[in-house]
């Protein structure tokens, strides 16, 4: 896969790609979609099932790629997130605690045939 992915990026790809297969697993990766852009580019939507091992939550997040047709063939010259869950080309990840839960709404019981208290 390295020699489809233009050298310019490639330093950045292995960084945002580091935890593929370690801490990031994929559970499916489908082709959403993609647009021409002239007769050398076109821009791909990648559709990505993955979780991460620590929580085992299926997250999904779509990649918009752009290919270049440059000598020796097609190069993968860009990848961003447009959509989805954030931490598939390792952004950090930002947990935030759970809200305090509110008191129980504290009303007298009545029973039919009983007197309130």
């Amino acid at each position: 896969m390295a020699d489809r992915i233009a050298p310019e990026l490639r330093q950045e790809y292995g960084a945002r790609h580091h935890g593929w297969g370690g801490d990031v697993r994929l559970v499916d990766v489908e082709l959403a979609g993609s647009t021409p852009q002239g007769e050398h580019d076109i821009d791909v939507l990648v559709r990505v099932s993955w979780y991460l091992t620590r929580d085992e939550e299926v997250h999904s997040t779509t990649l918009e790629q752009g290919w270049r047709d440059q000598a020796g063939g097609w190069r993968l010259v860009s990848e961003r997130r447009v959509e989805g869950d954030v931490g598939l080309l390792g952004e950090h990840i930002v947990y935030e605690a759970p809200p305090v839960p509110r008191p129980a709404a504290q009303f007298p019981t009545i029973r039919l045939g009983e007197t309130a208290q």
